[in-house]
């Protein structure tokens, strides 16, 4: 069996990718749900609040106002939500066996079908530098405000500074659970979707 139930009842088959079965509705419930960093965090840490906060370190501390930008940068993991978040050290694992190519296939099919259901496939590319840029910079703000002290430094983080504007200790709320992020994701989807449709309507 290569396919899943969705939260809204749909079936993803993990070979096929087919964007119809894609929804914002699903992304952001299954996000909301995806601990970051195999839950190894102070508090829960969803993937939907990560990416909420890569779009807005984009936007407040790079200065990026380009709609589709932001709804690259956004949606940056929205593949996770069919097929998980696999962890930075299970991947480096994997790389050194052949059968990861398999892995990586998948991951490929199933974000490219999930940027070209968002139509974020080609600003996913052009403005992959500064997505990459803010990805890395929340990876550090994450590191300093919810993983121990203790521990090496991590080599992907050498000359990347966390986010000065972003302190996570302030999200640390009950109020802010994963139906917050989820409602979040959700709405900044459809007001940058309505952004792009503006601009490209006046262009």
């Amino acid at each position: 069996m290569t396919w899943l139930l969705t939260s809204t009842g749909r079936c993803m088959d993990l070979r096929l990718a087919d964007p119809a079965a894609i929804t914002i509705e699903d992304v952001a419930h299954h996000l909301a749900l995806l601990n970051r960093f195999t839950g190894a965090t102070s508090r829960p840490y969803s993937v939907a609040e990560h990416s909420v906060h890569v779009m807005t370190l984009m936007r407040d501390e790079m200065g990026i106002d380009h709609p589709r930008a932001l709804l690259a940068g956004l949606l940056h993991d929205a593949h996770e939500a069919y097929i998980g978040d696999l962890s930075t050290p299970l991947k480096a694992a994997l790389d050194a066996e052949d059968p990861a190519r398999n892995w990586r296939q998948v991951v490929w099919r199933v974000r490219a079908q999930v940027q070209a259901r968002f139509g974020v496939h080609a600003a996913s590319i052009g403005w992959h530098r500064a997505i990459r840029v803010a990805d890395l910079r929340m990876l550090a703000t994450e590191r300093r405000d919810l993983m121990p002290r203790s521990g090496p430094d991590w080599p992907a983080l050498e000359d990347i500074a966390a986010s000065h504007d972003i302190w996570l200790d302030d999200y640390d709320d009950p109020a802010l659970d994963w139906r917050h992020w989820r409602d979040r994701l959700i709405e900044l989807h459809a007001f940058l979707q309505a952004r792009v449709e503006d601009v490209e309507e006046l262009g």
